[in-house]
């Protein structure tokens, strides 16, 4: 039978602590017995799944108020004094079964056995995750977690959970050498969420990533590709069927600056690609448009609607290859790698592409504020993580970029 605590048990509430933000699980209850206590998270999804971790057990009867545990400690100790006035093989029976069922609810749930791999724990997570046992996610949050899995199942596969350390977290966190402080923290709490995961359901203990502090990196002027690089990239991709699907990603990013995300969730209907007249002065500078990318609320990153123009450079491409997706549905990640390879990038910084459209955007206009509405962001943000320092000359070769057959 259900054990009903109060309505909305337990609470989460968020709270700040030495200027990081937790999630709280409120389980205090003098009639909850395992985890009548507040239970502090790094993440909300943790929050939620300890929450619903509990609430199963309420619902499922797993779970004894101390009240009801007092009154079978009395219970049994009734049937022992009655079994010495009149011994009685039921007594017998009926105190063996009370004793057992107290030492079972004195403790927390029984642990599930340990003999998992960590690579059976991230199949058993990712397929939680995919049902919706705790909430329905995102198409896109599932992606996420399949990578996070198949990250850790290449990492650590092979071991026991509680084999999995906190140095081996910090080590894994510091290769990420060619990766930006956002990006290891993000990494971090991913597997965060896997270890949480796996202690919620009794299959380990101790969250390793707990603690693990991720060293901040100097503000490096981000990198940009050249004018040949640019170029190579884009016959490479142009040059091979396999990578030919890629080429309004490439283009999208490289003269209109979007990010990945807002170019995946592009429809055909977003691209405008006809003549339109801008008659404020702050577009003198852009040169011919030749339409606008309309950026829904839904596809951008920001929550903000914005319309990005079309230059010649970005239309002629659009033009060549109207036949082409907008984004390759299967195989992205693996021929986009390959494309790299196939270029001859030995590494690759992280948003290099927009990095690379933003820096010659705004060395060709000279204006902070429109870079900053064009590419959805603030003009702090640009001036500290974009480059303004390009040739002019350079500015033109780039914008004269164009596909190989009208070379």
């Amino acid at each position: 039978m259900p054990l009903v605590i109060r309505e909305g048990f337990p609470r989460i509430r968020q709270a700040v602590k030495n200027g990081t933000t937790y999630w709280i699980c409120d389980c205090r209850s003098k009639r909850l017995l395992p985890d009548g206590k507040e239970l502090w998270f790094a993440t909300q999804s943790a929050a939620l799944e300890k929450r619903a971790e509990v609430q199963r057990m309420l619902e499922s009867g797993n779970v004894v108020s101390e009240y009801d545990l007092a009154c079978l400690k009395r219970w049994k100790a009734r049937i022992a004094g009655l079994k010495e006035c009149k011994p009685n093989k039921e007594m017998e029976l009926m105190e063996e079964a009370v004793d057992k069922f107290i030492k079972s609810r004195n403790k927390s749930e029984e642990k599930k056995e340990e003999k998992e791999t960590i690579s059976e724990l991230c199949t058993l997570w990712v397929n939680a995750k995919i049902r919706g046992d705790y909430r329905k996610l995102r198409k896109s949050t599932i992606t996420e977690i399949k990578q996070t899995a198949s990250k850790i199942t290449e990492l650590w596969g092979e071991n026991n959970y509680q084999s999995l350390k906190k140095d081996h977290i910090r080590d894994f966190v510091e290769s990420l050498s060619d990766y930006h402080q956002t990006t290891k923290k993000k990494w971090a709490i991913r597997i965060g969420g896997f270890c949480s995961w796996v202690i919620a359901e009794g299959y380990g203990r101790g969250n390793p990533c707990r603690g693990v502090k991720v060293a901040s990196t100097p503000k490096d002027i981000p990198q940009i590709l050249t004018i040949d690089q640019t170029r190579k990239l884009l016959t490479t991709c142009e040059s091979d069927q396999k990578y030919l699907p890629m080429i309004k990603f490439l283009v999208l990013g490289l003269f209109a600056g979007l990010r990945p995300n807002e170019i995946q969730r592009l429809k055909p209907e977003d691209i405008q690609l006809e003549p339109t007249p801008f008659t404020r002065d702050r577009y003198k500078n852009v040169g011919p448009i030749n339409g606008i990318i309309d950026i829904k609320v839904l596809a951008s990153k920001t929550g903000r609607p914005r319309k990005v123009v079309i230059n010649d450079t970005l239309a002629r491409y659009l033009q060549r290859y109207s036949d082409k997706p907008i984004f390759p549905k299967t195989n992205f990640r693996k021929n986009f790698d390959a494309l790299r390879e196939s270029a001859g990038f030995e590494s690759w910084p992280q948003d290099i592409i927009r990095h690379t459209a933003a820096s010659y955007f705004v060395s060709k206009t000279q204006d902070w504020q429109l870079t900053a509405s064009q590419f959805g962001n603030s003009v702090a943000v640009l001036e500290k993580y974009y480059v303004d320092t390009i040739h002019p000359s350079m500015i033109d070769q780039y914008y004269d970029i164009k596909p190989i057959d009208l070379v």
